[in-house]
């Protein structure tokens, strides 16, 4: 067998072998030891020594299982070979795959900011959100407190533009209600994003109730959430 030898760069025990070994008189252990290299590299493992003959029986199964895996990693069968041709194309395939994930990202971006200006359309048109450091196109003659505190105007044309679109309802004190609504459900509050939907909501449900026009008090100046309404 020795023409048949193969190169092998280590193998492996398990630990209990390797004790067993330890405790075995040295020169036993060394014989046990030769048998398994002789058995790893292609050779005959042969031995005089009963004790080594026996721990070499013992210790071969882990001998087979070291050779196996050393198969595997120079050679394969059909399933390694695939994993083998996987790993060669691997920097390709990342390659594309990074580029892939980039236009993915890009484009939820470009969705988000989208989404994100709509939004933005929607809330300024009449008022601007504090943050974004911009002036009201007018004076406000309303404010409904927000989640976080901010004070929501609501402008004159707001409220004539409501009053065309809900004929049915007396805007100026269903706003008044909603402040007191917002000054009496804290923890209920809307956020500066939800306001418009929260106040044409409103509007609707009491349009659809029927005609409850009445007479409102001039409007001098925007009552505050935390202020007596008039």
């Amino acid at each position: 067998m020795t023409e048949n030898k193969k190169e092998v760069k280590g193998f492996y025990f398990y630990c209990s072998q390797m004790d067993a070994l330890f405790n075995l008189p040295p020169e036993s252990a060394m014989n046990a030891l030769k048998m398994c290299r002789a058995y790893i590299v292609g050779d005959e493992p042969t031995s005089d020594d009963p004790i080594a003959v026996c721990t070499f029986g013992l210790m071969r199964p882990a001998l087979d299982m070291s050779m196996k895996r050393a198969e595997s990693g120079s050679k394969g069968g059909k399933a390694n070979g695939k994993q083998n041709e996987a790993n060669e194309s691997k920097p390709e395939a990342n390659a594309s795959k990074t580029k892939q994930n980039e236009a993915n990202g890009k484009q939820s971006e470009a969705k988000e900011q989208i989404k994100k200006n709509k939004e933005q359309d929607i809330n300024t048109k009449t008022c601007s959100h504090p943050e974004a450091g911009g002036e009201p196109v007018e004076p406000a003659v309303f404010v409904l407190p927000t989640n976080k505190g901010e004070e929501y105007p609501i402008h004159r044309t707001d409220v004539d533009r409501w009053r065309e679109i809900y004929p049915a309802v007396n805007v100026e004190q269903e706003i008044r209600n909603m402040i007191g609504w917002c000054e009496g459900h804290k923890s209920q509050r809307k956020t500066w994003g939800g306001m418009a939907k929260f106040i044409t909501g409103w509007l609707a449900r009491e349009q659809d109730r029927g005609p409850s026009i009445r007479a409102s008090p001039p409007i001098s100046s925007a009552p505050r959430w935390n202020q007596p309404v008039n």
